[in-house]
């Protein structure tokens, strides 16, 4: 038989939801020994219905400091298999459920099993659960829609994948830009953003590649920054190939920008699912805001 109870704090209340998962059973009494250090009640209605001597599981109980009658003792009515009980947090001599994660509940059960002659004694102490975390996808979308080379993205965006660009050897000929590992002559950087930033990266895009330019070794301003691939907290992810960025270079207003194509093709903003993005990734960064700043960690 499982019986599940989920306390949670309603105003100056602790709420308690009870419910039988499996098994037949009538539930008669909900009692609860906060700190588990036992109390002086044994019994709530009648005498039968109490939490005397031992539970089902032999261990032996020590009294409790709360408890509530559930449904009627040997009654005809239908079977009391869920509900709530509320108890004020003042009752309870708490301010917070960690205060009640080592207490001890009890239920008394009986009509129980197929032939609804048996009669249990459960008990057992809890864990705190800790809240899940808001999903980032239900997070509203206030970002400012700036204009630019990035369209403004209609989901939290969770990561920005910059390629830059700069073969000149500075003799006359050619080599991979700086900090290429991966072969395809690019020097592509990964950096996780928080939702904070806002859904259009045109807002901050420059101020990210100038943080670059300070601080990855191989980025300079005679690098052009050939694409920014946008990923969003659905996983989704659009691709925006810069082919004319030179107008508006960042790095260096002056550079020649004459490579048409990058090493992520570009058709309507739509990555291909088989690109291996991090097979041409070079480094990865973390983004985090720090008041009204930002700064790589």
């Amino acid at each position: 038989m499982t019986i599940e109870v989920i306390a949670t704090i309603v105003g100056d209340n602790v709420v308690f939801n009870y419910e039988l998962i499996s098994g037949k059973a009538d539930l008669n009494g909900f009692f609860i020994d906060v700190n588990n250090d036992g109390g002086s009640i044994t019994k709530v209605g009648t005498n039968s219905n109490n939490m005397n001597g031992s539970d089902t599981d032999g261990d032996k109980l020590n009294g409790f400091d709360y408890a509530k009658a559930l449904g009627s003792v040997g009654g005809n009515d239908a079977d009391n298999t869920s509900g709530t009980v509320t108890v004020s947090l003042s009752a309870l001599k708490v301010t917070s459920l960690d205060q009640l994660a080592n207490s001890e509940i009890g239920i008394r059960a009986t009509s129980v099993g197929e032939n609804r002659e048996g009669s249990l004694k459960l008990a057992g102490t809890g864990e705190v659960c800790q809240p899940e975390p808001p999903d980032l996808c239900d997070r509203p979308l206030d970002g400012p829609d700036v204009a630019g080379k990035i369209e403004m993205q209609d989901a939290q965006i969770t990561n920005l994948t910059l390629s830059f660009y700069n073969v000149d050897d500075g003799n006359g000929g050619y080599q991979p830009t700086p900090g290429d590992t991966s072969g395809d002559w690019y020097y592509t950087v990964s950096i996780d953003v928080p939702a904070e930033m806002g859904e259009d990266p045109d807002a901050y895009l420059d101020q990210i590649v100038a943080m670059l330019v300070e601080q990855d070794p191989f980025i300079d301003r005679s690098d052009i920054l050939k694409s920014v691939i946008v990923t969003d907290c659905h996983g989704d992810k659009a691709n925006y190939n810069i082919p004319d960025f030179a107008q508006n270079n960042p790095l260096d207003p002056e550079a020649a920008d004459d490579l048409p194509w990058t090493v992520f093709s570009d058709q309507d903003h739509i990555l291909d699912d088989n690109t291996d993005i991090a097979g041409h990734t070079e480094a990865n960064y973390v983004l985090e805001l720090n008041g009204d700043s930002f700064a790589f960690v």
